[in-house]
């Protein structure tokens, strides 16, 4: 169920992560432009006929909007109607946002977003690295989570339920050792899932109940399957 309900935010955030990952691109482009004396909006149209990338496409729609609508750069870039506002990116409001305040300032700007332009590149460089340091710790968790946790636990109910109990040849009762277990096993999927997610993307309720949601399907046929393959075995 959490998989079905976050489907279409998460494929909203892969879409809003691609338009970000353009945006220092777009900043370079617009501000060698406006450094070399062209308006802001001849800037924008030049860097997205070289450039040809989700976020360039995205500001050249807004700005042909505006101009086709005869309104200034403020409202085509940061109007309730622009193309921009039903992207959720803070960044891409704050570009948005340089734009406008480099199209009152004009050539003297230009200086200005190449270098935000320079540091949003050298953001999403160390935000990269980042990620791929803990990658290790996150996917562990990920496959402890989904695999090994599940599996221990199916194979420990399974063996339990041939193991003596109190007396000769009573078995230790299996069903509800199987749903403590099973309990135990989803939980653990959850709150790992929910950490490692969070560590490696950041803690958007979408993504996270995204995965989480892959995961406690996973962790569950995981778990049956043990319990299943365990019977047979012992």
């Amino acid at each position: 169920m959490l998989t079905v309900q976050y489907r279409p935010y998460r494929r909203l955030r892969a879409e809003t992560d691609t338009l970000d990952a353009g945006l220092p691109d777009v900043l370079y482009g617009v501000g060698r432009r406006v450094r070399d004396g062209d308006p802001v909006e001849r800037a924008i149209d030049a860097t997205a006929e070289t450039l040809d990338s989700p976020a360039s496409v995205l500001f050249d729609r807004a700005n042909e909007q505006g101009a086709a609508l005869g309104v200034g750069i403020e409202t085509a870039l940061c109007g309730d109607r622009s193309p921009l506002a039903s992207v959720p990116s803070r960044r891409v409001d704050d570009v948005a946002r340089l734009f406008v305040d480099a199209a009152r300032a004009g050539q003297p700007a230009g200086p200005s977003l190449v270098a935000a332009g320079e540091y949003l590149g050298a953001l999403a460089r160390l935000e990269t690295e980042t990620r791929r340091s803990i990658r290790h710790a996150t996917g562990t968790m990920g496959n402890t989570a989904v695999l090994f946790g599940p599996l221990v636990g199916g194979v420990t109910v399974a063996l339990a339920g041939r193991v003596g109990g109190s007396k000769l040849g009573e078995a230790i009762p299996q069903t509800g050792l199987a749903l403590a277990v099973g309990v135990y096993v989803l939980l653990l999927a959850v709150v790992l899932t929910a950490l490692a997610t969070g560590l490696a993307r950041g803690f958007d309720r979408s993504v996270v109940g995204y995965r989480v949601g892959l995961a406690l399907l996973a962790a569950t046929a995981t778990y049956l399957a043990a319990i299943v393959a365990g019977g047979l075995l012992v």
